[in-house]
């Protein structure tokens, strides 16, 4: 990360930029995104809550 980075999108240095916008540039954020998209698809609702008996 370099606080002097000029943004080409925005037009601004990357200490300019909010912490939201910074995740929607980077490759982490990005990967966490689509990471949270993956694992709630996969999140069906039980048929009955986990209780023991």
């Amino acid at each position: 990360y370099d606080p002097l980075f000029i943004d080409p999108e925005s037009g601004v240095t990357s200490a300019e930029l909010t912490p939201a916008e910074k995740n929607a540039r980077s490759h982490r954020g990005r990967a966490l995104a689509e990471f949270r998209r993956l694992f709630n698809a996969g999140r069906g609702q039980p048929d009955q809550p986990d209780q023991p008996d």
